[in-house]
């Protein structure tokens, strides 16, 4: 459900420090929203990981971010614009607020293949049932032999997961 607009630039950056709270971000403003690039540590400055940083938009009137790529500021918000007005759907992909939630718990594994008890609830509209499904896929190539709502990123999380001991995880959580 929308909040009120967000129309100035401490309102804009009190929305992103609840949504992004270990981010700082530079905003330009155009007619529909706000693009915003996060600045860089100055970490990524000193090792030259500061360019082509990914830049977000924030819809003044729903409060919905959507991640977009490094192009200039005015671009991305020329092109936002564009397809708000034509009724267009928005390029970049909604990362907040969070749409849904994945909880995953390992059922089965063996040597080449992991499966997860996968449950996929709605964050927006909480009263609609959840979708559980079984999510079987090999270990070395991450190929999946069903397809289900939130399987890339439920992969992804797991093999994150794996990494500090190399072991899968027994369970996980993951928000879109």
């Amino acid at each position: 459900m929308p909040g009120p607009p967000l129309l100035t630039t401490e309102q804009v950056r009190e929305y992103l420090a609840e949504a992004f709270p270990t981010r700082t971000f530079a905003v330009t403003e155009f007619q529909h929203g706000w693009v915003c690039r996060p600045e860089p540590t100055p970490e990524q400055t000193a090792t030259g990981q500061a360019l082509g940083l990914t830049s977000y938009v924030l819809n003044k009137q729903t409060g919905t971010v959507t991640v977009h790529g490094s192009l200039h500021p005015m671009t991305i918000g020329q092109n936002y614009d564009r397809a708000i007005e034509t009724g267009q759907p928005i390029q970049g992909r909604q990362i907040y607020p969070k749409r849904h939630r994945a909880t995953f718990h390992r059922t089965d594994e063996n040597a080449t293949t992991i499966t997860y008890q996968v449950t996929v609830t709605s964050l927006e509209n909480p009263t609609q049932p959840p979708q559980t499904y079984p999510l079987t896929f090999d270990k070395q190539t991450l190929k999946r032999t069903h397809r289900g709502p939130m399987d890339s990123l439920v992969i992804s999380k797991a093999k994150w997961l794996s990494r500090p001991d190399q072991n899968w995880p027994m369970d996980g959580t993951i928000e879109d």
